[in-house]
């Protein structure tokens, strides 16, 4: 079955050695690509805007140190989306109909908190500080659920919570950010802890991977699985996992392994696929797009030297340029210290 999925989409696609990312964008051509008077759009999706874009662009934009891009993307969050009664961000917003859900997206309030935060501190304003601290504050009240020994952290305010389970995205654990919130509020160690035991849980298929979504049962007699509702796929969310654990520095060879054996396990077929089913073992034809490959270069690194995939030939792809801009912060920010 592996085998013959595999073989139909060779001639789709030109050859490239693994470890290069062509095209990688720069957060110049990013911003000329992508940002629109405060909001980046999502040219794939209708040109929407997701909570989450501001989130990073907001992250990147303090990385390479432009105040004004920054300003400007932060601007446009406060007064399009950050309009519930609360201090998070509804997650989606239309060119033409404003905002199409109110419902927040948790990673992306982690994401523009951390970056109010690291704006505070490189640029000297606390009123950034402040605006961190009142998402924070609202993620707290509203974001955390406890469950055994377990601080989870739900993906949003509404539809992932009943009375037998509650459904999670393992990749809205920002990592970095919550080391950086857990300085000042051990809450948010108790949720990385928690997400880093939950990863040593949720592997499924002969890849041992994380869903992009998982279920967990409030029955103890059940076993967390693939959330069925949503996807039992590893693909565009979990891969952003391995990027947040090297990041902040919670990559142990146990939760590296199994995206290693993914990689290499596919290094004869000469083409990475952008998505599995852990479930039926079947391989998506697409091959992974730039900014995947650049995570998991970036984290296995020479290991993955010998492998030589092929790629499509796309279009230019918001979150894909957001991976690959998310990695280079990230070794940047590691080669620094």
């Amino acid at each position: 079955m592996l085998l013959a999925v595999l073989s139909l989409a060779f001639c789709l696609m030109i050859s490239v050695w693994f470890p290069a990312v062509a095209g990688e964008p720069d957060w110049q051509h990013f911003k000329k690509s992508y940002l629109r008077d405060g909001r980046i759009i999502d040219p794939v999706n209708g040109s929407i805007s997701h909570s989450e874009g501001q989130g990073y662009a907001m992250l990147l934009s303090v990385h390479w140190d432009d105040r004004q891009s920054f300003e400007q993307i932060w601007l446009w969050t406060q007064n399009k989306l950050q309009t519930r009664n609360d201090a998070l961000f509804s997650w989606q917003w239309h060119p033409e109909k404003g905002v199409m859900d109110a419902n927040n997206a948790t990673d992306a309030d982690l994401l523009i908190a951390w970056a109010l935060s690291l704006a505070a501190i490189k640029w000297q304003v606390p009123a950034y500080e402040q605006a961190s601290l009142q998402v924070r504050q609202s993620i707290v009240n509203k974001m955390l659920y406890s469950y055994r020994d377990l601080t989870l952290l739900l993906p949003g305010e509404k539809g992932f919570l009943t009375e037998e389970s509650v459904a999670l995205n393992l990749s809205y654990w920002v990592y970095p950010a919550l080391n950086h919130f857990a300085q000042s509020n051990a809450q948010f160690g108790e949720v990385r802890d928690s997400g880093l035991a939950l990863l040593k849980q949720a592997k499924f298929g002969r890849w041992q991977l994380p869903a992009d979504w998982i279920l967990v049962s409030f029955d103890p007699e059940k076993s967390i699985q693939p959330w069925q509702q949503s996807s039992q796929r590893y693909g565009y969310d979990a891969v952003r996992i391995p990027l947040y654990l090297k990041w902040a520095g919670h990559a142990s060879s146990e939760l590296v392994a199994p995206y290693a054996k993914f990689v290499h396990s596919f290094c004869a077929f000469e083409l990475l696929p952008d998505w599995v089913d852990l479930t039926a073992e079947t391989v998506h034809m697409n091959s992974a797009d730039a900014g995947m490959r650049a995570i998991y270069h970036y984290l296995l690194g020479d290991s993955a030297r010998d492998c030589e995939f092929n790629q499509y030939v796309s279009e230019p792809n918001y979150y894909s340029d957001v991976l690959a801009l998310l990695v280079q912060a990230a070794e940047q920010i590691a080669m620094a210290r």
